[in-house]
């Protein structure tokens, strides 16, 4: 085993895996214990007598000099509707470490709190408010991710785009549906 990184995603915890793999490679692919090894295909591993399964997330050659364990991208993300408290822990320079507590995953670079806005109907149509119950809190993270196939991936499983949503959990508290303004 290469190295292991894990990621709470509610009350659940994710395993990720970087395996050397001993396989056998003919013109259809790549084969592990008979089977084909292919990305999405399910595998059998046996760790320190510990039986893992899992999905193959990606394959790599090691014939080939690719870097492996990510690099890191500077994220605009937006929260919606967060209580006051909330808003309040979220402190600049927070950051989320990896197993082994040698790599940041995770760190907040900026913060930017204000009403959350509503939108209230008014005899000439709609009209913006701030709702002094909740607050939008904008980040600027900075976060360890992967490329695959084209696409850049936080957590080895969730797409970076403008407008998707990311589950990326701190130490002290957890930015779910943190959705992402951009990305540099």
């Amino acid at each position: 085993m290469l190295e292991i990184q894990s990621y709470e995603e509610g009350p659940n915890k994710i395993a990720v895996f970087t395996v050397k793999l001993t396989v056998s490679r003919n013109s259809m692919g790549y084969r592990y214990k008979q089977k084909p090894l292919e990305i999405g295909s399910t595998i059998d591993l046996l760790l320190n007598n510990t039986r893992v399964g899992g999905n193959v997330m990606d394959i790599r050659d090691s014939n080939k000099q690719e870097v492996v364990g990510g690099k890191h991208k500077k994220l605009k993300v937006r929260l919606y509707k967060r209580r006051p408290w909330f808003a309040k822990k979220i402190k600049v320079g927070d950051k989320k470490f990896g197993v082994g507590g040698d790599r940041v995953q995770v760190e907040v670079l900026a913060k930017k709190v204000g009403l959350s806005e509503e939108s209230v109907p008014t005899a000439r149509g709609l009209m913006l408010t701030g709702n002094p119950m909740y607050r939008d809190i904008e980040l600027e993270l900075k976060l360890l991710v992967s490329d695959r196939g084209g696409v850049t991936y936080f957590a080895n499983y969730q797409p970076i785009k403008v407008g998707n949503k990311l589950y990326i959990p701190m130490e002290d508290y957890n930015l779910y549906e943190a959705e992402v303004m951009g990305v540099e």
